[in-house]
């Protein structure tokens, strides 16, 4: 008899998009506010240019930039982010499997509001994970360890957490150890030293990929140690602002393949540029891929980062 065919190696592809705000700052004009969209348009609207996208992969992943809460305790600050706890369904719907909720905004009503927004995603099916809470997702029979950390207030010193963090996904038993990043400078185009030095202190420590945003505006990736870090993919689904600002941004896509010994090194990694809105002239809050012109510019960008990226290694 012939000998039986050796079995195709399990691969999972997972998606990475950057901050999602599903809500709106109190004093903007509720018609143009991603509420006032949401009213008129529905769930489904947002994520309609991207959906196909996610739903082909094995796990997306965001951030989510904002709480979903019924709390009318505004903290006093400049911009406050807050949407009714329904809109954890517009993720659902979308194929947006888990989310980050380790970030600056993650307390915009009170310090409950968080829990508010856990919450939320839990009812709608989406995992939550940030700072102490480890989110474990299973896909084809591979265990996925999803960490959040947000590096804002205390810089290097979450390395501690962070790294206790991983090492509980392992002895856990994950097999894809995911780090989620809020970090760096807004506006900045390059990494800060310290978020190399804590990215590298990811992979060292076990981190499968480390993937970030928070600035705004996006930032390259590199390669270490054979594993992904990407430093910035800008906004994605934004209802922190009305106008476009910056409006480029990515998602970063990697299939890991699974060898005898866990996740095979050098994974192959697709990015895909994006824009925040598929309106040029204002911010509709419905995020598309880019095509053309835009594709080029936003390829150059991420190129010079990346460049800049490596030449500090």
């Amino acid at each position: 008899m012939p000998p039986e065919p050796e079995a195709e190696p399990t691969r999972i592809t997972m998606t990475f998009a950057g901050d999602c705000t599903l809500g709106t700052e109190e004093s903007f004009d509720y018609e143009s506010s991603f509420t006032g969209v949401y009213d008129a348009q529905g769930p489904d609207y947002f994520f309609a240019n991207v959906k196909s996208l996610f739903e082909q992969d094995d796990l997306t992943v965001v951030n989510c930039e904002g709480v979903l809460t019924d709390s009318t305790s505004r903290e006093d600050k400049e911009y406050a982010y807050k949407g009714d706890p329904a809109y954890a369904d517009i993720f659902a719907r979308s194929s947006i499997e888990a989310a980050s909720v380790s970030n600056n905004h993650i307390y915009d009503y009170g310090w409950n509001s968080r829990g508010d927004t856990i919450n939320a995603l839990t009812e709608a099916g989406v995992s939550a994970f940030g700072d102490e809470i480890v989110a474990y997702r299973e896909a084809k029979g591979v265990k996925i360890a999803l960490i959040g950390a947000n590096m804002l207030s205390l810089g290097l010193g979450i390395q501690d957490s962070m790294t206790a963090n991983i090492r509980a996904a392992q002895d856990a038993g994950a097999q894809i150890i995911v780090v989620f990043m809020h970090w760096g400078t807004m506006r900045e185009y390059d990494p800060t030293d310290d978020q190399i030095k804590l990215a590298h202190a990811a992979v060292d420590a076990g981190a499968t990929i480390v993937v970030g945003s928070h600035q705004h505006v996006l930032q390259g990736y590199e390669t270490y140690n054979g594993r992904s870090i990407v430093y910035g993919l800008g906004n994605f689904c934004y209802g922190g602002s009305r106008t476009l600002g910056d409006p480029d941004c990515y998602i970063f896509q990697q299939t890991f393949t699974m060898g005898e010994d866990g996740v095979e090194l050098d994974a192959a990694a697709e990015v895909i540029p994006c824009l925040i809105s598929s309106d040029s002239e204002r911010n509709n809050y419905q995020p598309a891929i880019a095509e053309g012109a835009d594709k080029t510019r936003i390829e150059g960008k991420i190129a010079e980062s990346s460049t800049g990226i490596a030449g500090r290694g």
